[in-house]
């Protein structure tokens, strides 16, 4: 697996260099120097500019030009390569073979300039001046003037071929012969540029004297919303969607620019550092900026540099084509040191010493607010530090620029990166700084403590601790509001804070130290979980980190809980809030320490007076916590469960999570963000719910929800889904009419009748385990004849599965005391394995998950224990189980609760996750039956205690989502790198079991995988319903074959191409067209998936009302293809498949093609290529 790991070097005592910069940006050289001016790209690739005066051309992405005409200002590319230039004179210039002849053109028109010309797609032009608009089909040989009633000074059309005319203040739009014009924006400041993007929406850049904002409209300017950005000027888009901006000073040259990665919703700043006149992206997403020189990204643009051939005054760190580093540091006044490295930083061999620093830099500390900012903070001096500087880096550490300056003996800094704030302060006076605009102005803040060190938590938590008064104990203060307002605690200890450290969990970890003779002795260090109220001597005992050092102790924390301590000898780390540490370095006297934390690794750095700089990187997990900001929950959530269903049936998986209290539902809007459900007794009954199963029991095509509650008092809970986003709650019949202090249940079709029946588990010993028979009328009766398990077993779940290929469905109870696996030997008769053919778990079983690990198509179990080492037994082809001694899973206890299956590297394989009380276990399936441990997922983790995996973006990789019971719930996006995958959506037919629980899906590329799905994993977890494989280097999957509940039906597919999803409906094919009953909020066509495709592909649309709808393909000339909808549908959401034929029935050639989405209200236009 290849990771792309963004580098972050500690230079001087810390400057920073971004390595994969210089692998990311490529310099071009110009035919001549001086300034470079326009900039474009045609269909081929070829890379035109005017460079001083002479428009040139490169067929090789710059590397060679060749000159086409001399004397020019400016230009136009046009269709086929077609050119309009305009010399230095004024006059126009035409040329239709890519600048090989030239024709001069008619002066027709007066005041006919480029700058206000536009070219269509079909070759059209379109010119404005003052109140006119002229109108050009024959590359401006003649022009016929448009009547207009209003000024204009510009004019644009998009890719969809719509035309927008926009004066000062005014945007008009017009139909595609111009012979129309209509109001649509009167934006208040000058428009200076507007842009469609691919998905149909409307970005118009608007500036002032002083600032400038973005106005984004969905609906073909009926409707605006605003963004504020410095300085807006012009507007670009990336064949990937992404937004470019670029700005202006009050000067009237363009410096800073802008991105945005989510279709303009929000946008960050990216700073090239010199003024920007061009932006040109091709089809590979290549980026060509063109400024005092000529830039190009092959990294889509994630970063800015200046290229510029130049000397930075700086010290740096450099890779070289062998991946050697080598490196500069100043250590103190005397002398710098060089160094190079062979293994990427994990030792270095010194080079040279040369004496740069005029005074040492006595103390750093860094920051990350976000990818693009990097902040740092020096102090100068040599007996006494006399100034702190605050510098801001946004490319990498390459360039930096002053934020604020202190006069302080010592100072320090933290971020809320969450909102962005930053505080700085100087140790020992009252008052800090706070800015919540990237450094651009201060708050000055007056504080009740002489500051010993801040620590910025998230959403506006902030603690301090103060110098320590002599004769009385250290003070340590907290504020809610940004600092505004404090609040002391007491501290249970006499001496004073060292160092303070607040993880993103909310633990506090205080270091105590003392002073004697110049040299310090670390005394303690204590942690609390609980906001200050209490705290644990979780002190170390290595000796190499305890021993006397002449340098501060320093603590450091990176995202994922894990604590670094260095000492004077060593770096100790615990990833178990101190109930065990180890030493990562034991060798020199250590400064400081800093974590970075990046994509793929976690970077720490320490100071050394001896050694310098020492570095080294860990492996980041292998999921990050990505979208848990955006939901919004308590502070402190009692969730049980956690499941991933389609609830409103849109395709993309929403979350459910079952909590003391009320249960929380959030709808996926499809782009990585999430809206909480807050209206229906689903999510406002106030209920001791532990956990809950989803499935279709009335065959409506929608899932419904079975929650189970404790409390002894309490009914269980069944809430209907009426299929437009709403729950209608079920209150009479047996299944909610009993009670008890139930814990587990799991929808399943026992009988295979064709309806859905349902098993509760009962911890008590007044209740037992109830089994619900669904009658097919969508009535439930207890069984009574059918004894699955005995009133004192205390089950807290169970677990369906046929783990003997017979056809029928067995069940697995995990209970407090001797858990027991019951067999259907025959309809609806249940035996228990005995001992002989499965090893008794004895232990405190919670949770268990069928999965096959071997690939040898018979389920295998793991099991959950709470107080005992957790177990995995192997199934010996359904006759026996062997209970497996498997390194790292059933060592030791580590009260365990959730358990999941899941290929999560896409190797063909599956993995296993287990959540605990205090950390995460992850096991990699090397694919030969045995795991890896992966060290790095042992973080601290809260009290965990269900998970379930789903693709929540649709990508093809799983993510996963766990729920604790002392903190906000985590949905971590997997960023392992991985192979192809495969996804299905089982769909039973309407009469039976449309959720398909229970059927059997065995795939075979080179290797053959089976899946089953279920309604329950580990505890109280329910994984997505849509069935994923990985394929690893497989590209093709030679046949699926799917086994439904019923066992009366089965069916075979071969040759699918890999990467996409197939719905799959009982005994027919995969569903062409797909709606859902849920009202969207807005009009949308989404991009087709996959993209590229072969042989099909899959277009989604939305409507939120009633509307007549023309879906058109198109191929590059502009000539219809294909008419997938030209009808009036009703609202909903809709996804229209196309085989790459034509209204003929031929197949079409490979190629860029075109979709339109047209109605009354909306139009919108996207791109997807066709491989062959």
């Amino acid at each position: 697996m290849d990771f792309k790991i963004h580098s972050l070097v500690v230079l001087g005592v810390l400057f920073f260099a971004d390595v994969f910069a210089q692998n990311s940006w490529h310099d071009i050289e110009s035919p001549c120097g001086g300034l470079l001016h326009p900039l474009a790209i045609d269909a081929d690739d070829v890379l035109y500019a005017v460079f001083n005066n002479s428009l040139s051309l490169s067929s090789d992405q710059g590397q060679t030009w060749r000159v086409l005409f001399a004397k020019a200002a400016t230009f136009r590319l046009g269709l086929d390569a077609c050119l309009y230039v305009q010399d230095l004179d004024g006059k126009l210039y035409f040329s239709a073979d890519r600048g090989e002849t030239w024709k001069k053109l008619p002066e027709t028109i007066a005041h006919l300039t480029l700058n206000k010309m536009a070219v269509a797609r079909d070759g059209t032009l379109f010119f404005v001046d003052g109140d006119a608009l002229y109108v050009s089909d024959d590359h401006a040989l003649q022009w016929s003037p448009r009547s207009l009633n209003g000024t204009v000074s510009s004019v644009c059309v998009t890719p969809s071929d719509h035309l927008y005319v926009y004066g000062d203040e005014r945007l008009y739009s017009a139909n595609q012969n111009a012979d129309s014009l209509k109001l649509v924006l009167q934006a208040g400041d000058s428009i200076h540029t507007v842009l469609e993007s691919s998905t149909g929406e409307i970005f118009v850049a608007v500036a002032g004297d002083e600032s400038g904002h973005i106005l984004k409209s969905a609906d073909a300017g009926q409707t605006w919303t605003r963004t504020d950005l410095p300085f807006a000027h012009s507007l670009y888009e990336s064949p990937q969607g992404w937004l470019l901006g670029a700005g202006f000073s009050n000067g009237g040259r363009r410096g800073t620019s802008f991105i945005s990665l989510s279709g303009g919703t929000s946008w960050q700043a990216v700073d090239i550092n010199l003024p920007i006149y061009a932006f040109a992206v091709n089809r590979d997403g290549k980026i060509f900026a063109g400024s005092d020189g000529l830039f190009v990204s092959t990294d889509n643009g994630v970063s800015f540099a200046n290229i510029s051939p130049q000397q930075a005054r700086v010290f740096r760190i450099i890779s070289d084509s062998r991946d050697r580093l080598f490196c500069v540091t100043g250590i103190d006044e005397r002398y710098s040191r060089y160094w190079h490295s062979d293994d990427q930083g994990t030792s270095w061999t010194e080079i040279d010493r040369k004496n740069t620093l005029d005074q040492p830099l006595a103390f750093f500390t860094a920051r990350f607010i976000t990818n693009d900012r990097l902040w740092l903070l020096l102090g100068y001096g040599v007996e006494a530090v006399s100034t702190c500087t605050l510098y801001e880096s946004r490319d990498g550490g390459r360039t930096w620029s002053s934020k604020r300056t202190l006069n302080a003996a010592a100072a320090g800094f933290t971020v809320d990166a969450k909102l962005g704030v930053i505080y700085l302060w100087a140790r020992g006076e009252k008052y800090c700084y706070r800015s919540e605009n990237y450094g651009v102005s201060w708050i000055p803040l007056t504080l009740p403590f002489e500051i010993g060190g801040l620590h910025a938590a998230s959403d506006g938590l902030l603690f301090g601790y103060a110098v320590a008064d002599a004769g009385r104990k250290s003070r340590l203060y907290y504020s809610f509001d940004k600092g505004d307002q404090w609040e002391e605690r007491a501290m249970p200890f006499e001496e004073g804070i060292a160092d303070l450290h607040v993880d993103r969990f909310g633990h506090i970890y205080k270091l105590t130290a003392a002073a004697q003779d110049g040299a310090f002795s670390l005394l303690s260090i204590l942690h609390s979980g609980d906001y200050g109220e209490n705290y644990i001597d979780v002190t170390p005992t290595s000796s190499a980190l305890l021993a006397p050092s002449t340098v501060m102790f320093s603590m450091s924390g990176d995202p994922n809980g894990a604590l670094y301590v260095s000492g004077s000898q060593a770096i100790s780390t615990t990833r178990d809030d101190g109930d065990s540490w180890r030493d990562i370095y034991s060798s020199a006297e250590l400064s400081a320490i800093q974590c970075v934390h990046s994509t793929n690794s976690v970077t720490i750095y320490a100071g050394s007076a001896s050694h310098g700089i020492l570095r080294t990187e860990r492996p980041a997990p292998r999921f990050q916590p990505r979208i848990v900001d955006r939901l919004e929950m308590p502070d402190i959530a009692r969730t049980y469960g956690v499941n991933w269903v389609d609830y409103d049936a849109d395709g993309f998986d929403d979350l459910f999570l079952i909590n003391e209290g009320p249960n929380i539902l959030y709808r996926n809007d499809r782009d990585g963000t999430f809206t909480r459900i807050t209206e229906g007794t689903i999510v406002t009954d106030d209920e001791d719910s532990r956990s809950a199963t989803w499935g279709d029991y009335n065959d409506d095509g929608y899932p419904d929800c079975f929650v189970a509650n404790s409390g002894k008092t309490l009914y269980n809970s069944l809430y209907r889904n009426n299929g437009d986003g709403t729950f209608r709650k079920i209150t009479s019949g047996n299944i909610v009419e009993d009670f008890g202090d139930y814990r587990g249940c799991a929808w399943a079709d026992f009988d295979n009748d064709g309806d859905l029946d349902l098993y509760v588990t009962e911890v008590s010993a007044e209740f037992s385990n109830i089994l619900y028979v669904n009658d097919g009328t969508n009535h439930f009766s207890k069984s009574q004849d059918r004894v699955i398990g005995e009133p004192s077993d205390k089950t807290y779940t169970c677990g369906w599965a046929d783990f003997d290929n017979d056809g029928d469905l067995d069940i697995y109870l995990a209970n407090e005391g001797d858990d027991r696996l019951f067999e259907q030997v025959r309809p609806g008769e249940f035996l228990q394995v005995g001992s002989d053919r499965m090893a008794p778990n004895s232990s405190s079983a919670v949770g268990c998950s069928w999965g096959d690990y071997d690939n040898d198509g018979y389920l295998d179990l793991f099991v959950v224990n709470y107080d005992a080492a957790n177990c995995l037994y192997h199934n010996n082809k359904g006759r026996s189980f062997t209970k497996r001694i498997v390194p790292g899973i059933d060592a030791e206890s580590h009260i365990s609760k959730g358990s999941g299956w899941a290929d999560c590297d896409n190797d063909g394989d599956l993995d296993l996750f287990v959540c605990n009380r205090n950390s995460y276990l992850f096991y990699l399936n090397d694919g030969h039956g045995d795991f890896q441990p992966q060290e790095e997922l042992f973080f601290h983790a809260g009290n965990s205690l269900s998970l379930a995996w789903g693709d929540l973006e649709n990508d093809g990789d799983l993510d996963l989502a766990i729920a604790s019971y002392d903190q906000q719930t985590l949905i971590y996006e997997n960023v392992l790198s991985g192979g192809n995958w495969f996804k299905i959506k089982c769909v039973g037919n309407n009469a039976a079991n449309r959720s398909a629980i229970g059927a059997r899906i065995k795939l075979t590329t080179t290797a053959t995988q089976i899946r089953h799905v279920a309604a329950q994993t580990g505890h109280a977890g329910q994984n997505s319903a849509i069935v994923h494989f990985g394929l690893g280097a497989a590209a093709k999957v030679d046949s699926i074959i799917i086994d439904w509940p019923s066992r009366n039906d089965r069916q075979v597919m071969t040759n699918k191409n890999a990467n996409q999803k197939i719905t799959v409906v009982e005994a027919g094919t995969a569903a062409v067209e797909q709606s859902s009953r849920a009202v969207p909020h807005a009009y949308h066509l989404s991009q087709n998936y996959p993209n590229p495709f072969n042989p099909a592909t899959e277009i989604r649309f939305d409507l939120p009302k009633s509307a007549h709808v023309k879906l058109v393909i198109y191929d590059v000339r502009g000539y219809s293809v294909k008419t997938l909808v030209n009808e009036t549908k009703s609202a909903g959401s809709f996804a229209m498949a196309w085989n790459g034929d034509d209204d003929r029935g031929n197949p079409v050639p490979s190629g860029l093609y075109f979709y339109t989405m047209q109605t009354d209200h909306f139009t919108a236009c996207r791109k997807m290529t066709l491989l062959r």
